[in-house]
């Protein structure tokens, strides 16, 4: 099948500087997790919407046919929330640019495809199903990670990971984009990744495992009245003692734009966009 190709734009590098200053100067001034999210969520300035010279970034990834996909249909598609991932990268690169990054339960890769392009330092793209594995490294090869950014992808299975022993050592000192299982990553990524019971404690578990002393986890997922099973996730980050979390609506701008790029996806429905509201996590560790 002909792959799926899905455009995002940005306003140009010279307005993102100008805005990340002035959002930087905000911050300092902000004392919680909230205001500074919503920072990093504010709509483009009317200065970048009317420069009319966006930066693209178009990404090609595999389409399976249905007998390719028969068994892996989740992990296969292409998720709403991984396009709304990848779009907030795209226009905020500065949270992984220079970063180590871990995708959780990738599926295709496609958030993980845009740290990358974002000039995060390495990218290391995960999932448990054998063949979104296959397809992940289709996709890395189709869209050649910049000069300075290495990316691979890996099975990781949230109930057996990998020890941290000499054997992972030695299988990290050939892959640096792998450090992250033994040192952990600066930025995990995870895009609607709860779909079933029991799942929320295990993403909770990578987290304690693989999110460095000061790093970011960004999720983003249906509210739990449309996903039930990530309000048990919801619960155990918002309620943890050993984490800082905040969540926030997905603002318009942001999923028009997610739905706009995702009319190339010939499976996904609008009304997985009209229909379904999303929300973003920032978690960090409590200092």
């Amino acid at each position: 099948f002909p792959p799926t190709r899905l455009a995002f734009h940005r306003p140009p590098s010279a307005l993102l500087k100008k805005d990340r200053a002035a959002y930087a100067a905000e911050a300092e001034c902000t004392t919680t997790g909230g205001a500074w999210l919503r920072l990093q969520l504010a709509p483009p300035s009317a200065d970048s919407c009317e420069s009319g010279a966006a930066e693209r970034l178009e990404l090609c990834l595999a389409n399976p046919s249905r007998r390719e996909r028969f068994g892996s249909e989740i992990p296969s598609k292409v998720w709403p929330a991984a396009v709304i991932m990848s779009q907030w990268l795209w226009n905020f690169p500065h949270l992984v640019r220079g970063r180590r990054v871990l995708e959780l339960g990738a599926g295709m890769g496609l958030a993980g495809l845009a740290a990358m392009h974002c000039e995060a330092e390495s990218v290391l793209l995960t999932d448990l199903d054998t063949k979104a594995i296959l397809h992940m490294r289709t996709n890395l090869v189709q869209n050649a990670p910049p000069a300075g950014t290495c990316a691979e992808a890996t099975n990781l299975d949230w109930a057996r990971p990998p020890d941290r022993d000499a054997e992972l050592e030695a299988e990290c000192a050939h892959s640096p984009a792998r450090r992250v299982l033994l040192e952990g990553a600066d930025v995990v990524l995870a895009a609607d990744i709860v779909n079933a019971a029991g799942l929320s404690e295990l993403v909770y578990e990578m987290l304690v495992r693989y999110l460095s002393a000061s790093g970011d986890f960004f999720m983003v997922c249906p509210k739990p009245c449309h996903r039930h099973t990530v309000d048990r996730l919801r619960t155990l980050l918002l309620e943890s003692t050993h984490f800082e979390c905040t969540v926030v609506d997905v603002p318009p701008w942001l999923s028009r734009s997610a739905q706009a790029i995702a009319a190339g996806a010939e499976d996904m429905e609008p009304a997985e966009f009209e229909v379904i509201e999303y929300e973003l996590y920032h978690t960090r560790w409590r200092i």
